[in-house]
């Protein structure tokens, strides 16, 4: 037979264990732990007050079942109070391993713990029972606990959490929480999985540990401070995150490894501090993001990235900064919209960004780009006439694809810049830029290099589509318009050893106020169409530089030293005359290769002779072509027999291993040149240098020997070359070699040898006979980079 007892006003006193089935309502005051064994139920009706008046708690071995009504609901609450402390404190109900709880509607207030569960909790349906002014909430540590879909769990001001799970595994409908830390904490080696969080006036939305499961259907919060937090590597998905009032941190990743967030909103009429803040990141995707700042001094993003970060369709509103970049893994950025107040992107250090179809606007700066490497494909670039710069890259190397950067044009803009490179490298393909002072300037030590290029708009008073100063720049097709020059250039980098600071293929101007090309003292420019009369000067090109130009012979080119190019045809052919098929040729830096006739078409001195290299398959010759029509005879290796390369011919082998079938002989004049490749003899072959050259850039002989007869070339090594072969040296005085030589070298009577490298393997030297070893080393003087001239640089002193 049930036995139960009811009363309605009971003082629980002493320590008190509950061994039969119980039932509380009314008023209940409870000054002492209460235990409810195993086989005992302890029931709280509708209309109970449990009014703890101690810091103790209510432990449960067997059932305890709350009830409630549509008229009532129980109120369990605290009113102990330490001396230091402002408010009530009790433990809270403790469902131990074996003990259950039934839930209804309830309110519990002022506990540690709500309901700390290592047993089995359910929740009744239709039920929304509510932890208020606790520590947590919901404590499920090891337990179960079962929410059906038509209940939630719910909390006001929890000091640490409103949920938590340890070492446990949570299927739940819906957590609410207001005024409260966080609305849930996942301990490592838990799960959770849940249809909707929500939580107003929140610290932390949910906080994620290493090792835990969590797949959250919908978050939404309101006045956040941050509203995702995740350390370490976890399996974490989130289908959809809201954001209303005004938040801090949108979610911040700490080591982070798998996470993946999509469906973030802000409220138009809302904010959010920094979408995404990112420590050490592994790896990790967010997508789908639609978010509003309020303009404060805090980017959309800080992504410190170790290994890889996704960002997709994503639109960022109202922000003072957009990205800062940190780390040294990659961040991709596809569909990422920006609208920033002060800086678009802040990249540097050996962080990589990979950004595509994307459009950026700034009111002051746009990319500052100090990173090891980036590439952006299909980016608008919007300024105000506020803007000073849309792409400023201060280090590495960098490709644009498809980029457009605009500013209007504003009359009295004279500092404006469009991009701007120092000490970079950086490839360009159809890129365009408008409404700049300066479109493109290069400044120390920075190179680009241009497919397509387009420059127009602004640039009045003094200003240039492009301004060279320190650095170079090569384009194929370039545009310029509107400004006062097209192209100035104060001082720059060679390209390429004795070549040019500048160098243009097609160009096409107009509207220009100034001289289309301005040079100053010193700076070289090879432009093989310049453009006539794009200007309203008296000039085309001026200046005290030295320029090759092509292009009408009504250009007016006012330069201390010039040299006009004409367009050549020239035939490329084999020694036996036979035309040569897509052989790639060379002059002044321009480049084709040679159609099924064997011809092409490259600029060369109208007047003098102009050297043309000429290769097909790695072997290749230098000549010097003084009119058009013109031959090249390329010099193929012979199948069989010696190779000699005559006298004004300049042989060239790169980029392989190539081998003979007999002797290698440079006659006086001759040139062979190893570009890093490898010339291989048969073992009883001789290399043979009747005065002539053979160099080497990163350049290797094998294999015969060196025979020079009995008056050693200075000529017969140079360069970077290896001489893996037995070398003989006779001389009447001096002789002088450059290389590393790793096999024997013997030196003749009375004939002193240098050797510019080195000699590693057995010398031998015959009477009177010595050698000299010496090497080198090339000094650049830098003063913060820029370099300084005339500085003293003493060695061994």
């Amino acid at each position: 037979m049930l036995s139960l007892s009811s009363v309605h006003f009971v003082s629980v006193s002493g320590n008190q264990v509950i061994t039969s089935n119980t039932v509380w309502s009314g008023s209940i005051i409870v000054d002492s732990t209460v235990t409810v064994t195993s086989g005992s139920t302890l029931t709280i009706s509708d209309n109970a007050e449990v009014n703890v008046t101690e810091d103790v708690t209510i432990i449960v071995e067997g059932t305890l079942v709350i009830e409630s009504s549509s008229n009532s609901i129980p109120h369990i609450f605290g009113s102990f109070r330490y001396p230091t402390s402002d408010r009530p404190i009790w433990q809270g109900v403790q469902i131990v391993n074996g003990g259950s709880l039934s839930i209804d509607d309830v309110l519990i207030e002022y506990a540690r713990g709500g309901f700390d569960i290592a047993g089995s909790a359910t929740i009744s349906p239709n039920s929304e029972p509510m932890a208020r002014h606790v520590q947590i909430g919901w404590n499920l540590d090891g337990g179960s606990l079962t929410v059906p879909e038509s209940s939630s769990l719910n909390c006001d001001d929890a000091a640490s959490s409103c949920l938590s799970i340890k070492s446990s595994s949570l299927t739940i409908p819906e957590v609410n929480s207001t005024n409260s830390s966080s609305i849930v904490f996942v301990d490592t080696a838990s799960t959770l999985d849940a249809t909707i969080l929500k939580g107003n006036d929140i610290g932390v939305g949910i906080q994620i540990a290493p090792g835990s499961t969590v797949e959250v259907d919908n978050l939404v919060l309101h006045d956040s401070n941050v509203g995702i937090s995740q350390s370490g590597t976890a399996n974490v998905i989130f289908h959809s995150v809201e954001f209303s009032g005004t938040n801090g941190i949108g979610i911040d990743w700490s080591s982070v490894n798998g996470a993946d967030i999509a469906n973030v909103t802000v409220d138009s009429q809302s904010s959010l501090g920094t979408i995404l803040r990112s420590i050490d990141l592994v790896s990790g995707s967010l997508h789908d993001v639609t978010a509003f700042g309020n303009f404060t001094n805090t980017p959309a993003f800080y992504l410190d990235v170790s290994d890889s970060l996704n960002l997709y369709n994503i639109t960022a509103l109202n922000y003072s900064q957009g990205i800062v970049a940190r780390g040294h893994g990659l961040i991709e950025l596809r569909e990422v919209n920006l609208e920033v107040s002060n800086q678009i992107i802040d990249a540097i250090g050996q962080i990589s960004i990979d950004a595509s179809h994307s459009n950026w606007t700034t009111e002051s700066e746009g990319a500052i780009l100090g990173n090891i490497e980036s590439n952006l494909s299909s980016i608008i670039i919007t300024g105000s006439s506020t803007s000073a710069i849309a792409l400023d890259y201060l280090s590495g190397s960098h490709y644009l694809s498809s980029v457009d950067v605009s500013r209007p044009y504003l009359s009295s803009d004279r500092t404006s810049v469009g991009i701007h490179a120092i000490w970079a490298d950086i490839e360009i393909e159809n890129v365009s830029a408008s409404g700049w002072y300066q479109g493109v300037k290069i400044k120390q030590d920075a190179t680009v290099s241009a497919n397509q290029l387009d420059v127009n708009g602004g640039g009045r008073d003094g200003g240039a589509s492009i301004y060279v100063d320190g650095g170079s720049l090569q384009v194929s097709s370039l545009i310029t318009a509107d400004s006062d020059h097209g192209i100035e250039i104060v001082n720059g980098t060679s390209l390429w050893d004795n070549g040019p600071h500048v160098h243009i293929d097609s160009w096409s101007a107009s509207n220009h106020r100034d001289f289309t090309l301005e040079m100053s003292d010193g700076s070289i420019a090879t432009i093989r169409n310049l453009p006539s009369f794009a200007t309203a000067a008296q000039s085309d090109a001026f200046g005290d530089g030295s320029l090759n130009w092509g292009g009408s012979t009504s250009t007016r080119v006012n330069m201390v030293d010039s040299h006009r190019l004409i367009e050549a045809e020239i035939s490329i052919t084999d020694l036996g005359g036979q035309s040569i098929e897509d052989a790639n040729v060379e002059s002044f830096g321009f480049s084709q290769n040679s159609d099924v006739t064997g011809i092409v078409n490259l600029p060369i001195l109208e007047t003098g002779e102009t050297s043309v290299t000429a290769s097909k398959d790695g072997i290749g010759t230098t000549v010097r072509l003084t009119s058009s029509p013109s031959t090249i005879q390329i010099p193929i290796l012979p199948s069989s027999g010696d190779w000699i390369i005559g006298t004004g011919i300049t042989a060239i082998l790169q980029n392989g291993n190539y081998s003979l079938p007999g002797n290698l002989i440079i006659q006086s004049g001759g040139v062979l040149q190893l570009l890093n490749s490898t010339l291989s003899l048969v073992p009883s072959a001789e290399y043979i240098s009747n005065g002539g050259t053979l160099y080497g850039v990163v350049g290797k002989i094998s294999g015969g020997i060196g025979q020079h007869g009995s008056s050693f070339p200075s000529t017969a090594y140079t360069g970077n070359l290896i001489i893996d072969q037995p070398v003989t040296v006779n001389c009447t005085e001096t002789a002088q070699a450059t290389g590393k030589f790793i096999q024997s070298v013997n030196v003749g009577p009375d004939c002193m040898f240098t050797v510019l490298g080195s000699v590693e393997d057995i010398v031998s030297l015959e009477s009177g006979a010595s050698v000299h070893v010496k090497s080198s080393i090339k000094i650049r003087v830098l003063d913060r980079g820029f370099p300084v001239n005339g500085a003293q640089v003493i060695v061994g002193a």
